[in-house]
């Protein structure tokens, strides 16, 4: 619904009330044009670049790394708490900062550690403290030993679905100096291979 301001409303109904004539209708078009602009014009819109460097940067000092899938306007925020050999995704919605709630019911990851390939399979993570359920949640953890590895992780997300959009082999690298262990981590089930 657009938001309508009052002295557009008072154009409006004015309009509305005379017969229609054919120079009452470009008036009547512009109150609605001149009352979207308006209020549209205030807002922080999806996707602002100040927001989202904000929100890097904030993921930057806590160790994780933020990006956006191909074609997307969420984010994704990946961190390692190296010491604990603990991975967390959490997916965030277009401002990089707020939980963007997904339903899967587990995500595998392909990690490249020291030159080998690891497969991690991630467990849902509700946060019960903002509503979330293990059905509907933006956090993901999975531990393995090799994930205790200082060096730089390559990671690749086999599958994930952003607000009903599948994302297929995503991309992003955990840099090696990337350490969350000030993380809060709650315990997870995940699984890991190899």
């Amino acid at each position: 619904m657009i938001p309508v301001t009052i002295p557009s409303s008072f154009f409006l109904a004015c309009l509305l009330s005379v017969p229609a004539r054919a120079a009452a209708l470009p008036l009547l078009l512009l109150s609605v044009a001149v009352s979207v602009f308006v209020t549209s014009g205030c807002s922080k819109k999806p996707g602002d670049p100040a927001v989202i460097t904000v929100a890097t940067e904030a993921a930057r000092e806590r160790g994780a790394v933020l990006f956006s899938p191909e074609r997307s306007v969420y984010h994704i925020e990946l961190s390692a708490d190296r010491d604990e050999g603990l991975l967390t995704l959490r997916t965030l919605d277009t401002d990089g900062s707020s939980a963007l709630e997904t339903s899967a019911e587990g995500l595998e990851l392909h990690i490249t550690a020291d030159g080998r390939e690891h497969v991690l399979i991630l467990a849902p993570v509700a946060n019960l403290a903002i509503g979330e359920l293990a059905g509907g949640t933006s956090r993901y953890q999975g531990s393995a030993a090799w994930l205790k590895t200082p060096g730089e992780l390559g990671v690749v997300i086999e599958s994930i679905t952003l607000r009903g959009r599948k994302h297929e082999g995503v991309t992003a690298t955990i840099p090696a100096a990337a350490s969350t262990a000030a993380l809060p981590s709650p315990t997870s089930s995940a699984t890991a291979a190899n």
